[in-house]
């Protein structure tokens, strides 16, 4: 099992990374254009990640992440935006949770970004100066997306 980074230092990476990172405004865009790129804009997440998210998880065993996808955010090209289904016997239904990494890989900084992520992990919330990482960011909202196709 690869070790993550203490919270604090992967908290610290993610605020350094992304406080270089140029910011572009994009154009609104409809959201039949969106639907439509969603899909060619989903990635396959590398298991090595997938057993990261996994350990972090502060539900009890017996939980299974589904169907993992990733979207490169557009504004924001070194912050990769990962989404998965979380099914766990504790929990009343699937629920999908959605964290921000820096690249697609074991050693990725990561930190939670939705209340689910947040609620059933121990990775942690962005920091106030991380660029307001959020569901608004580009590339949250498509990689749930990314998720949900699967599960309907």
């Amino acid at each position: 099992m690869v070790a993550a980074a203490p919270r604090g230092i992967r908290h610290r990476a993610l605020a350094v990374l992304l406080a270089g990172a140029a910011c572009v405004v994009c154009a609104p865009i409809s959201q039949a254009k969106q639907d439509a790129s969603t899909s060619s804009r989903c990635l396959a997440v590398p298991p090595s990640l997938v057993r990261v998210l996994h350990a972090g998880l502060s539900i009890p065993s017996g939980a299974t992440l589904r169907f993992p996808r990733a979207v490169v955010s557009r504004d924001r090209k070194s912050l990769v935006l990962v989404s998965v289904a979380l099914k766990a016997p504790q929990l009343p239904r699937t629920v999908v949770a959605t964290w921000a990494v820096d690249k697609l890989a074991a050693d990725a900084t990561i930190v939670a970004v939705d209340a689910k992520a947040r609620a059933y992990s121990d990775w942690a919330r962005p920091d106030a100066g991380a660029s307001n990482i959020s569901m608004k960011t580009d590339g949250a909202q498509a990689s749930r997306r990314c998720v949900l196709t699967h599960l309907h």
